[in-house]
């Protein structure tokens, strides 16, 4: 199991810096984080303190004139008041203490050392990650020892004969300059030395080069954890993006591999130059590519390449991009897989911005094409590209001023306000072959193919600012960077709509989890609560997720729940009101004098309650009354028109007489005009005006279901208020107890610790902590008896559970039988019985990148049979939570119903803050079961709980 050094789930890491001196690396870090925050996904870090032990040092004047908190603390005078040595160990303890605690409401997430001279101890290293910023590179060894750790790593390369200088970055240990490395600078080249010049002078001179790369080091460091980039698996090994890196993220130059905010997109969706690659006279997808991007009229340059020179298509023919003597923003690589890796090379010597990898063969066919496809973006990377697919279809961008068509699609799309991003080239392709069909029109489409660089989350931002685009619709089959998507999916929804439809949701074959908790929520389950906790709607399936898209591009949201129905078959508007009242909407009839009105000009066959019913033969002008009624009494919040075509209507007609007043509507209308040639007419006049118009009558219902749960599905991320949290203190001696027990937090300081954030516990004793029974046992109370046994889950089942024990002597003798009965329990617990009206489980759970989400629902030894739970993506607000907490189906029980008293739901809605809080403080957990939560008149109370946690 790895863990990032920090989750980006839970926002902008926040950093405090450690300066005894000018603190230069961390006002370089300061520089990165205003650059960051111009870019349109924002810093993931932020500088929120400095903590010095000189009060009158550089940092401390320069942080103070930014108007960063500043906490100071004289080391000097703190080792002159304890009497002591400045070397003395016992004391710097305590000065770190009393460091932490000047510094601790700062809230900080981890420490940056810059140029800080002293050594920190365990009570800073055990509380935060601390970076380290060392002047060598640490990657060197010597004896099995890293050569050049301690206090003059420059002068120390220098006398063994260094030709080149580097600056490390790595995380702090108790051991000097130890810990795993994180990142190594570029080289330094040592110059000659000089006849007069000092061996000191010497070593300044160089000692001053690498501190200048010391501070982009610490900067970069602190950006690539913020990203949650660099990883830790449980022996402390470091990982960068999930591959091992044992001497660190090492640069040659600062001018490769630069952050993705550096590398721009406008060259992929917006070039002035492109280069087709593999287009020649022969047909064959460069070819076709070439004549999309020609045919659909881009403005730029276009340029071909291929083995012969050839000019394709009016464009000028050269054997290799660097012949081309203009600069290129995109390549379009349309060549064979064998051939690519020599294709990106060259663009990269070319400075291409942008690449399409069309072709397949890469890690989608195995460990082969796994290892082209991470030498591919070595290339990549270096050359600071950006590169979509391989493995992909292309893309379209429909805006009038850049006219891209470079693509494989066969066909010119519509221009329109859906936006379309997926994996799947193929289904890009049915969307496309369906759009005209559907009256959907395009602004941008993007094909990600293997996404070995660009992802959804790359794209939401351009598709956010992009004014044509009304509607983002997704097809996923992974969740790259979900902290990403967290962030970028819920800037985006709050101005447009975000359509996910997802493959890969079954979880067969999943192992049965060691809890509760971790059985209930699977990946799958995370990932479809996170996608709903963004405000994006989730499909059930393509055609719903084209319908969905068809009808936001063009319909406002609905502002309520009452619907009007026209129709002029009882049939087909009965089903609509079936599937419309079963969704929770309110048909209501018009008021009694429009409905004398309408019943005055409509056929007498004709019904005008809701549905209004014309009846097969009603003429066009029956409709056009209908809609001026519904639209004009101001009751309906939405209308469908449903229109079945018998001989002698013309749909068209019947469309163009209702568009009137349809258009004076403030609501969104949804159609469907019955049968594929019969209804083509009306549909296509609404489709035109923007109306969608679907193939049957109950997908109106449905997709005005999933638009009405938009329209309240805005959830508000306030912050929670100041809430019950154990000091850093208390979390650091937690720390310290699961390293020393290998990742075992024994019940009665799990108990403790769950205390410490407010979540109460039932009385709780454990044989190992007590004197003697008598000191705790109480006349007239019931108790319980548990095992706590590493072999032992499910205690209940196992016969490690004694309920109802009403005497001392059948205490006794109860924890006389279980310790016969259950041989190497750790300890036994004696619990005072708890009793009320319900019982509820509440927990935790770490699901790998997706990070940790807090559960809900009906407890007791029936969870798992009801599978009633809710699942919440920390972080999560308030407001979350209580709307989570009506999802669940017995959602009235818990609440109360026919005057019966349920639980306290804002007492569960502050335990489930509660927990979050407590995954943010303790990323390790990787589950927490409080299962059962007993519902008493005096409040939740816990009963039993575990966790296991990743050490």
């Amino acid at each position: 199991m790895t863990q990032p050094i920090f989750n980006p789930s839970y926002g902008p890491m926040r950093v405090l810096g450690y300066a005894s001196g000018s603190g230069a690396t961390l006002f370089r870090a300061l520089e990165m984080q205003k650059k960051l925050e111009q870019t349109d996904e924002g810093s993931p870090f932020q500088i929120v303190g400095l903590f010095s032990d000189n009060p009158d040092s550089k940092a401390v004047q320069l942080a103070k004139e930014l108007n960063i908190p500043v906490k100071t603390l004289d080391i000097r005078q703190f080792y002159k008041e304890h009497n002591a040595p400045i070397k003395d160990r016992e004391v710097r303890k305590l000065f770190d203490q009393k460091a932490l605690e000047l510094w601790e409401d700062l809230k900080p997430h981890l420490i940056l050392l810059a140029g800080y001279v002293w050594a920190t101890t365990e009570e800073i290293l055990d509380a935060l990650p601390v970076v380290n910023v060392h002047p060598a590179d640490l990657s060197v060894q010597k004896d099995g020892k890293r050569a050049y750790a301690g206090a003059d790593g420059v002068g120390d390369a220098l006398r063994a004969g260094e030709k080149q200088l580097r600056s490390s970055s790595h995380l702090a240990t108790s051991e000097l300059d130890g810990g795993p490395i994180l990142v190594i600078s570029p080289p330094v080249d040592v110059i000659p030395a000089a006849e007069e010049m000092s061996f000191e002078d010497y070593r300044k001179y160089h000692l001053k080069l690498v501190n200048e790369q010391s501070r982009i080091v610490g900067a970069r460091t602190v950006y690539e954890i913020a990203m949650g980039h660099f990883q830790l698996d449980s022996q402390g090994k470091v990982l960068y993006r999930g591959e091992y890196v044992p001497l660190g993220l090492r640069f040659e130059s600062w001018d490769e591999n630069k952050p993705l905010p550096e590398r721009p997109l406008e060259p992929l969706y917006s070039p002035k130059s492109i280069a087709v690659i593999g287009a020649s006279q022969k047909l064959g997808i460069g070819r076709a590519v070439l004549e999309n991007i020609k045919t659909y009229g881009f403005k730029g340059d276009l340029f071909a390449v291929n083995r012969s020179k050839e000019d394709v298509s009016g464009a000028k023919g050269y054997k290799s991009v660097k012949e081309i003597p203009k600069e290129l923003d995109l390549a379009m690589m349309c060549i064979p897989s064998s051939k690519v890796l020599d294709a990106v090379q060259e663009c990269a010597e070319k400075g291409v911005k942008a690449i399409v990898g069309i072709a397949a063969g890469f890690k989608e066919v195995g460990e082969k094409g796994a290892l082209s496809e991470k030498k591919l973006m070595e290339i990549v990377n270096r050359a600071n590209m950006r590169f979509l697919g391989p493995n992909c279809m292309g893309l379209l961008n429909t805006d009038p001023k850049v006219k891209l068509h470079a693509n494989i699609l066969q066909g010119l799309p519509k221009e329109g306000g859906v936006a379309f991003v997926t994996q799947s080239g193929a289904i890009g392709a049915a969307l496309l072959d369906y759009a005209e069909e559907l009256g959907l029109g395009f602004s941008q489409i993007y094909s990600t193919g293997n996404q070995a660089d660009i992802n959804i989350n790359d794209l939401l931002p351009v598709l956010e600012k992009d004014e044509s685009t009304k509607v983002v619709l997704c097809y996923m089959e992974t969740l790259p960077e979900p902290a990403r998507f967290r962030k970028n999916a819920l800037s985006l929804t709050r101005k447009k709509p975000l359509i996910v439809i997802r493959s890969g949701k079954t979880e067969a074959g999943m192992i049965a989890a060691q809890s509760h908790t971790g059985s209930l929520a699977g990946d799958s389950a995370m990932i479809e609560a996170m996608i709903e906790q963004v405000g994006a709607i989730t499909a059930k399936s393509l055609e719903e997720a084209f319908l969905l898209a068809a009808a936001l591009e063009s319909m406002p949201l609905p502002k309520g729940k009452r619907v009007g129905v026209i129709s002029n078959a009882g049939g087909p508007g009965t089903l609509v009101a079936d599937a419309l009242a079963e969704r929770g909407f309110a048909l209501p009839f018009l008021p009694e004098d429009a409905r004398a009105r309408l019943a005055e000009k409509v056929l007498p066959e004709a019904s005008t309650g809701n549905p209004i019913d014309l009846v097969a033969t009603a003429r066009p002008e029956h409709y056009a009354l209908a809609a001026k009624e519904m639209v004009r009494s101001g009751l309906y919040d939405a209308l469908v028109v449903i229109v079945v075509p018998p001989a002698t209507v013309d749909t068209g007609e019947v469309a163009r007489a209702m568009l009137p007043y349809i258009k004076e509507f403030n609501g969104p209308v949804l159609s469907c005009f019955f049968g594929p040639n019969l209804g083509r007419d009306g549909r296509m006049v609404f489709q035109k005006e923007g109306i969608p118009s679907f193939p049957f009558p109950e997908q109106t219902a449905e997709v005005l279901s999933k638009m009405a749960k938009m329209e309240t599905s805005c959830f508000h991320h306030q912050a929670w208020p100041d809430a019950q949290r154990p000091s850093l203190s208390v979390r650091k001696d937690i720390r310290r107890t699961l390293g020393k027990n290998k990742g075992f937090l024994p019940p009665l300081q799990l108990r403790d610790l769950l205390n410490e954030y407010g979540i109460k516990t039932v009385p709780t004793w454990g044989l190992s902590e007590i004197g003697s029974l008598e000191g705790i046992y109480k006349e007239g109370t019931s108790y319980v008896l548990k095992v706590d046994h590493p072999e032992i889950i499910h205690k209940s089942e196992s016969g490690g559970v004694v309920l109802g024990i009403k005497t001392l002597r059948e205490l006794e003798e109860s924890i006389g039988l279980m310790k016969k009965r259950l041989p190497g329990a750790r300890d036994l617990l004696v619990q005072e019985m708890a009793s009320g009206e319900m019982e509820i489980i509440l927990g935790a759970v770490k699901k790998g990148s997706l990070g940790h989400a807090v559960m809900m629902g009906l407890g007791g030894v029936a969870v798992e049979v009801l599978k009633d739970t809710v699942l919440l993506p920390v972080p999560f607000s308030p407001a979350e939570a209580h709307i989570a907490l009506r999802k669940l189906k017995a959602w009235r029980l818990i609440s109360g119903y026919r005057g019966k008293k349920g639980a306290d739901v804002e007492e569960i809605v502050q335990w489930l803050g509660s927990l979050a809080r407590l995954v943010q403080d303790f990323p390790e957990l990787s589950e927490l079961d409080i299962n059962p939560v007993i519902v008493t008149p005096e409040g939740l109370v816990a009963v039993d709980w575990r966790a296991s946690w990743e050490f």
